[in-house]
């Protein structure tokens, strides 16, 4: 390519919000289009999150299938220092 394309994904903000989910969790993740079978998720670095329209926007410089995802921690585990 020789300028990114822009990519426009649409959520749900009522069911983001029903599953605990913050729209500052979302995450875009490309499987490239050359991966010739090996199908590896990797993270995309450029896109913008518009909460105001509901949807994320890519800027792809690269074939592939693009994808959202949300990084949420539910539980944190504190354990106790035990020292011997």
């Amino acid at each position: 390519m020789n300028a990114p394309i822009v990519l426009r994904i649409p959520y749900d903000e009522a069911a983001l919000a029903a599953n605990g989910i913050p729209e500052s969790a979302l995450q875009v993740w490309r499987i490239p289009y050359d991966a010739q079978g090996m199908a590896t998720w990797e993270p995309v670095e450029s896109y913008v999150v518009d909460a105001e329209s509901d949807q994320v926007v890519i800027f792809a410089d690269r074939m592939g299938s693009y994808a959202l995802r949300a990084a949420v921690v539910r539980w944190r585990i504190f354990l106790p220092l035990v020292m011997r």
